[in-house]
């Protein structure tokens, strides 16, 4: 487009000097159209960049503002330095809309796991089975893919027990950025549920039941599974004003 728009610069400020043999000022005239053709090239390619930006922000191709990550793992037992993981779910959440992705869900078979983890307690309750984790591939496979999710959204990872999936990802080596609030002890005052002393921190079930009490649902202790629940909980707790990730 800004190639035809220099040539018909060029033919109308030369059409006066066809019969003239006036070299020098058709030259002047040439250079005129010239930056003419460089201005306008110039513009035209400030407008593409801007509808590529558009573009980019129709088909949501970028990390919204408004995105968190919500994760679960599920471990063979409760010391990031002795136990392993065994699981991992990764879900986006907007929390201006509430919509969900889902970004990752493996199971891993740590090289160092023995004999004595078959009594870990997603195994003796069933909520795993041995041959899941027997068939797995170690969670060394998918470290770069998994720090690949997490690094855009650095500082915006959290999980319903944060500091505890937070202990075993960083045992592991990976980097969620700055910590970010706890939905779980954040919403300890608004659930009131009577502990030994005060309120104790919620589980995700009692959340649950108490602000979806027509929705039944059980947990089931698997990665993915749980973070979308987690992740419909802390939700709307953000919309009553209880939790604010930021």
């Amino acid at each position: 487009n800004g190639l035809k728009i220099h040539v018909s610069l060029v033919r109308f400020l030369e059409a006066p000097l066809k019969n003239r043999k006036d070299s020098f000022l058709y030259g002047f005239l040439f250079a005129i159209t010239s930056n003419a053709y460089f201005i306008i090239s110039c513009h035209f390619h400030v407008f593409m960049y801007f509808a590529a930006a558009i573009s980019l922000l129709k088909n949501k191709t970028y990390m919204s503002p408004k995105e968190i990550l919500v994760l679960d793992i599920e471990t063979t037992g409760l010391s990031p330095k002795f136990d392993f993981i065994l699981e991992l779910g990764i879900v986006k959440l907007n929390i201006g809309t509430g919509e969900i992705t889902n970004l990752f869900d493996k199971i891993f078979k740590d090289p160092k796991l023995t004999a004595k983890h078959r009594n870990a307690w997603i195994f003796q309750n069933g909520y795993m089975h041995i041959d899941e984790v027997r068939n797995a591939k170690p969670l060394d496979n998918y470290r770069a893919e998994i720090q690949h999710i997490l690094t855009p959204f650095k500082g915006k990872i959290t999980a319903w027990n944060r500091d505890f999936d937070n202990a075993f990802l960083q045992q592991e080596g990976f980097d969620l950025g700055l910590a970010m609030s706890c939905p779980m002890k954040a919403s300890t005052d608004y659930f009131k549920i009577p502990g030994a002393r005060g309120y104790k921190w919620p589980k995700a079930q009692e959340a649950w039941d108490i602000l979806f009490p027509d929705v039944h649902k059980i947990e089931k202790h698997r990665g993915l599974d749980d973070s979308i629940m987690e992740a419909k909980i802390i939700f709307e707790l953000i919309k009553k004003e209880v939790y604010n990730p930021f």
